[in-house]
């Protein structure tokens, strides 16, 4: 009986821990000088205005940076990925051999032994240069990400409360990602004056604060809302093009708004705010608030909250009928906006 329950005790702790905050130093060094590099052109510019502001940039580092951005850029074309033009936009997010071995190890060293099948001798020389050389230049950053190890418990309590593991699968699901590897929540260093930001790479998603914040005001609704946007541009091409194709025969709107959001901000919020509120209260829920600052997302997410509520209740998802009713919620409100346009409404 003792070895019965000390086997169920295992089980229960490895299924729980993937889908639980962590934080690995390899991933949160991994996230810095990726940011930091900017070797691609989605990535945000944080991270690089705060080098130039606070710290001395030095001829070495930019020498190190740009080989670092040559290399990753080799490794990303690698994976020949066609991005053709869609309402769901491109991301770089896709899960490489190289963020793969940071994101999955606990220490820099692990993760350069990994890449050793992947890379020349040469390249792995060059990257325990890199690392040895920015350890000294991020140590302060570094520091105060040995807080985050502390904050463990307290944000897991937070997050089980919001019931973001159960959310978190039925954006998946929706999506069509039901079978993917289980999503797993790492933290990363974030400038403190910055607000907290989501960066997702296949089955990682990395939530970018600063050490010094209150695990209190920790928002799986924003969380929720980024990782879906991120899932949608993750999308295989063909699924993109076919959905895309599909919904712009019905509402032709793209050259009128920024590709974002035309449709995956408005489902975003859908999947990410209105529906896992419904679910935390329940009778008590309005639709009738401030879900976006944005006029159309406001506004076109609340058309779609019943028709996604409804697909979801029969377990169908983006991959039925939710497109072409999408896109008929589109065109209807299409119409209405231009009729209190031409009437001056």
């Amino acid at each position: 009986m003792k070895i019965l329950i000390s086997l169920l005790f295992f089980i229960g702790l490895s299924s729980a821990y993937s889908q639980k905050f962590e934080y690995r130093e390899a991933a949160d060094v991994f996230q810095i000088v990726d940011q930091l590099s900017h070797w691609h052109g989605t990535q945000k510019e944080v991270l690089p205005r705060y080098w130039k502001k606070t710290l001395e940039v030095f001829p070495k580092d930019e020498e190190l940076l740009k080989s670092y951005r040559e290399l990753r850029l080799k490794v990303h074309n690698s994976l020949k990925v066609s991005e053709e033009e869609s309402i769901f936009g491109s991301s770089y997010g896709r899960l490489d051999f190289f963020s793969h071995a940071f994101y999955s190890s606990k220490s820099v060293g692990q993760a350069l032994k990994k890449l050793q099948k992947k890379l020349t001798q040469e390249e792995i020389k060059f990257l325990v240069e890199f690392f040895n050389h920015f350890k000294s230049r991020i140590s302060i950053m570094a520091k105060e990400s040995t807080l985050f190890r502390g904050q463990l418990k307290g944000l897991n309590k937070v997050a089980g409360k919001q019931k973001l593991k159960r959310n978190i699968k039925g954006v998946k699901k929706f999506l069509g990602l039901k079978g993917r590897k289980k999503t797993q929540l790492l933290l990363a260093w974030w400038p403190k004056d910055q607000k907290p930001w989501v960066h997702v790479q296949g089955n990682f998603i990395v939530y970018h604060t600063h050490p010094h914040w209150d695990v209190s005001d920790f928002d799986g609704g924003y969380l929720l809302e980024e990782l879906t946007v991120s899932y949608l541009t993750l999308m295989g091409a063909n699924n993109k093009k076919n959905y895309s194709k599909k919904f712009l025969d019905r509402c032709p709107i793209s050259k009128k708004m920024k590709t974002e959001l035309i449709l995956s901000r408005p489902l975003a919020v859908v999947l990410g705010r209105i529906l896992p509120e419904v679910g935390l209260k329940r009778k008590h829920f309005t639709l009738e608030k401030e879900w976006n600052l944005h006029p159309w997302v406001q506004t076109y997410s609340k058309l779609l909250f019943p028709t996604v509520q409804r697909l979801q209740k029969k377990r169908d998802g983006i991959q039925g009928l939710f497109i072409t009713q999408a896109a008929s919620a589109c065109r209807d409100l299409m119409v209405l906006k231009d009729y209190f346009k031409a009437f001056n409404l």
